[in-house]
């Protein structure tokens, strides 16, 4: 089986085990996650931070970029160039009335400004998949992947991928362009490549 075929099993296989998670448990897990970031010292010190606005299958981080928006930090949320596949980090308003749906169910912030690569502290990155060396799976359209490499290049910033604990495989195929993770957030653990999994 070629590397491409094992993604896309790996992918199908994700998304089964994703859709099976039922609603009332993902909003119950998305809070717990939210939680764990918010009582996590680095995260508490970032001052530009960039989240995701969830798709219905992904942990939802609404609870927690509102709690930022209202401490007066600078949220970002991607802004997609579908045409071009790239992903600009704009700035987050509020949750009720800046975001607009354009394609793909994704929503994104409607009017908010750019924010520079060299500003953003903290990158929250959803996935499909994540194994504990903090590789990343994601939907296969490079989207984050481009983004990331070019973030790394001119910044320092701390990039968590955010997941379920049925999303953490023991070992994912990786590429020479996809990027890791500095650390993964779970509702039940952190997973950081340096220093193993701790729970807390």
């Amino acid at each position: 089986m070629s590397l491409a075929q094992t993604k896309a099993e790996r992918r199908r296989h994700m998304r089964d085990t994703l859709s099976a998670l039922p609603l009332d448990r993902r909003i119950e897990l998305s809070r717990l996650v939210c939680d764990r970031l918010s009582a996590d010292e680095r995260c508490r010190s970032a001052r530009s931070a960039m989240g995701y606005l969830a798709m219905p299958s992904e942990v939802n981080l609404d609870e927690l970029l509102a709690r930022w928006i209202h401490d007066g930090l600078c949220v970002s949320a991607p802004r997609v160039d579908w045409n071009a596949g790239l992903l600009i980090s704009a700035r987050l308003l509020d949750l009720d009335n800046s975001l607009e749906v354009r394609q793909r169910q994704v929503r994104e912030p409607s009017a908010g400004e750019a924010i520079s690569l060299e500003k953003i502290d903290l990158v929250l990155v959803p996935g499909l998949a994540f194994d504990r060396r903090a590789r990343r799976l994601g939907r296969g359209g490079g989207f984050y992947d481009r983004f990331l490499a070019d973030l790394r290049r001119v910044s320092h910033a701390w990039i968590v991928g955010v997941a379920f604990d049925e999303q953490i495989a023991s070992d994912l195929p990786m590429e020479e362009h996809d990027i890791a993770m500095d650390a993964i957030v779970t509702p039940t653990q952190w997973i950081r490549p340096d220093g193993g999994s701790m729970s807390r």
